[in-house]
């Protein structure tokens, strides 16, 4: 009986014939498109000639060893579009065996790097929560330095990757956060971002000193906008409010509330930047008032 072939085209070289049987037998996308569409030339193109070759040769045997740094996106990537689901669960087995014994920066750099592609590509949280599992009680303070010495360039989801990476070590994100607003006019936007996600309320207990002082350097900030300032006071009006929570203020028979709606009345009332600086708001202690 005559085998069945497949024309396999591919990047680089003459295009390769593979029988039917060993595409279709694991994988459910090889099934419908020769199967159910008819298809007898498949394009591979799209992947490394080196990728496809190991691919084709570990349907037929199975004997997945150790993966080279260079070729493991391909070949998750390569099982995952063809549903080859055995591979793909070695692929992942094979990263998450890399996280118990990473110690170099470039090392999680890697397993960083794989692992945010795997959850932007596919909305897939397994390996992004592998890695934070495996590494967010270290001392990973180094490394996400060396990370965000580029903010601009990394994508929001990257950042909060970051911060829970970083988990309590606050200060770190502090000083990240004024290393960016120096010789800066004016918020930039993915600094803006970072503000908004790490626990400010966690900073300013640990280290009130250096979260006052990055909203200082942030409000004399000379292009800083109305909006953004708007956004500033609010985020330390929350903080206050979410420390004055955890302590106790008592103080001579009296403790300290917060109004948040004529806070936020207030903070909305503001046109310009005069509204916000000439006493309307006050940045450290807004919304309080003593009662008996």
């Amino acid at each position: 009986m005559e085998v069945q072939t497949i024309i396999i085209k591919i990047k680089d070289g003459d295009p390769l014939l593979v029988s039917k049987n060993r595409l279709t037998k694991d994988s459910r996308m090889f099934t419908y498109l020769i199967e159910e569409l008819k298809y007898d030339e498949l394009d591979l193109e799209d992947f490394s000639t080196e990728t496809v070759s190991l691919f084709l040769t570990l349907l037929d045997d199975r004997q997945l060893g150790e993966i080279e740094d260079g070729i493991f996106r391909e070949l998750h990537k390569i099982a995952k579009v063809f549903e080859v689901n055995w591979l793909r669960e070695r692929c992942c087995n094979w990263l998450k065996c890399r996280m118990d014994s990473i110690a170099e920066n470039n090392e999680i750099k890697f397993l960083f790097d794989e692992c945010w592609y795997i959850f932007n590509k596919w909305e897939d949280k397994e390996m992004t929560n592998e890695l934070v599992s495996s590494l967010a009680l270290k001392d990973n303070s180094s490394f996400i330095s060396d990370y965000m010495s580029d903010l601009e360039k990394l994508e929001t989801g990257q950042i909060d990757l970051l911060v829970k990476l970083g988990r309590s070590n606050t200060d770190h994100f502090l000083q990240i956060i004024l290393h960016y607003l120096s010789g800066q006019n004016d918020l930039n936007e993915k600094v803006r971002y970072l503000l908004e996600n790490i626990n400010l309320a966690l900073c300013c207990e640990r280290n009130e000193e250096l979260y006052l002082e990055v909203f200082e350097v942030i409000s004399n900030l000379s292009g800083i906008s109305v909006a953004d300032l708007k956004s500033t006071h609010q985020l330390t009006f929350e903080t206050t409010r979410l420390t004055s929570s955890r302590r106790e203020k008592i103080k001579s028979g009296t403790c300290v509330v917060h109004d948040v709606k004529e806070y936020r009345s207030l903070l909305n009332s503001c046109k310009t930047l005069n509204d916000i600086y000439m006493g309307k708001l006050d940045l450290h202690k807004p919304g309080e008032r003593p009662i008996a």
